[in-house]
């Protein structure tokens, strides 16, 4: 067995089998093996025609682990960490799913996600990449797992992009975060709160989430020489980066503003630091250190938000599939 088919086993094994997407799989094979073609609609419909709660709701997010699966294989492929062609059970699980009539609604128009097309007809065609792939793709891969692990792990940024695609938590949604951060007052007491609520999570989701924009900056611009594999890793977060820009990017200068206020007070930043040690904070520890080192990650930040809301970046992988 070769490095790649390995690799791809791996990736199975962690990303597929462990995790959502095997549920949303046996979910969506079980109802076109059953027919229940009006269900699965019912299923994937746009949230503004009604509401979904508890096991529908989660069977969507079943859904869309299980679309961003079949994403991330693709990522892989243009990495050269897979095999360049998708194998023929592999091939045949994307055909059936991502070209079923429902499911293809579900990404193209009621929550347009570009990359989802190219995977589904990346595997229709039985396309082969041929483009370049070496040492150094594999470890922008190989850093770009550890990257999204992050994303996938962290419970307050899953609430922060769940609030960004219209879910709510109790009287908390996304207009509540973005009140929170237009406010000084309101974000220095969430964020020295012990409170976890789900607005302080809210919150907490934003900042982390654009710490990971910062670190996926870094990771886009290791990758020039690989502008397919770049373009594809910039559509697999498209769809909240479109969120984001849509619901944020007018707060952004003041939520920034008000951010940095908070980092450089160093009473509030002593009392955030002591909340997130539960108080047991070690002895020499450097709070002026990570002070600095904080405010100028937060400056940084809104420049790298700028740098990747740019959807020229989707550009390159457009063209590889007209020429294809």
């Amino acid at each position: 067995m070769e490095n790649t088919d390995r690799n791809y086993d791996s990736l199975k094994a962690e990303f597929y089998e462990k995790k959502m997407p095997s549920k949303g799989f046996e979910l969506i094979n079980q109802l076109i093996l059953e027919n229940r073609k009006i269900d699965l609609y019912a299923l994937l419909d746009d949230h503004k025609k009604r509401s979904y709660y508890g096991l529908e709701l989660q069977q969507r997010f079943w859904t869309d682990e299980l679309i961003g699966y079949y994403n991330f294989l693709l990522i892989a492929v243009f990495a050269g960490f897979i095999p360049r062609k998708f194998n023929n059970d592999l091939r045949q699980e994307i055909n059936k799913i991502m070209s079923y009539e429902a499911v293809v609604e579900y990404y193209r128009i009621n929550y347009p996600y570009k990359l989802a097309g190219y995977t589904c007809e990346f595997s229709l065609n039985e396309m082969e990449y041929n483009g370049e792939t070496n040492e150094e793709s594999l470890r922008i891969f190989n850093e770009y797992i550890s990257l999204n692990r992050f994303l996938k792990n962290d419970d307050d940024v899953d609430v922060f992009l769940a609030m960004l695609d219209y879910v709510s938590y109790g009287e908390y949604d996304i207009s509540d975060v973005i009140k929170s951060l237009k406010s000084f007052e309101k974000l220095s007491q969430i964020i020295t709160s012990k409170d976890k609520s789900a607005l302080a999570q809210g919150v907490w989701g934003f900042i982390k989430y654009t710490s990971f924009i910062s670190q996926l900056r870094t990771l886009m611009e290791s990758a020039d020489d690989f502008p397919i594999l770049q373009s594809a890793i910039w559509l697999y977060h498209e769809y909240y980066f479109n969120r984001l820009q849509m619901k944020m990017k007018s707060f952004f200068d003041i939520a920034f503003f008000n951010l940095e206020r908070t980092m450089n007070n160093e009473l509030l930043f002593k009392e955030m630091v002591e909340g997130l040690y539960n108080q047991n904070v070690p002895e020499d520890f450097n709070y002026k250190e990570l002070m600095e080192f904080s405010i100028k990650e937060i400056s940084d930040a809104k420049d790298d938000i700028s740098y990747i809301l740019n959807e020229n970046w989707s550009l390159a992988m457009e063209d590889y599939f007209k020429e294809s």
